[in-house]
């Protein structure tokens, strides 16, 4: 009885950790391919620029 039950936690355990891998984005060993929501450093750094121009121009006009 009290190996079903470690074995239920266990596997409750597991499913909640896969869970919260995917909420943050982290990639399962199983499936081996990517997030497609995950955005690469460049466009980052392109969309923080093209926010601070904006807020320059809006700041002087």
């Amino acid at each position: 009885m009290i190996s079903d039950a470690n074995e239920a936690r266990h596997l409750d355990l597991v499913r909640f950790e896969h869970a919260a891998g995917a909420a943050f984005g982290c990639i399962d060993e199983d499936e081996g391919r990517s997030d497609p929501f995950v955005i690469a450093p460049a466009a980052i750094a392109v969309a923080t620029l093209a926010t601070a121009f904006a807020a320059t121009i809006s700041y002087l006009i």
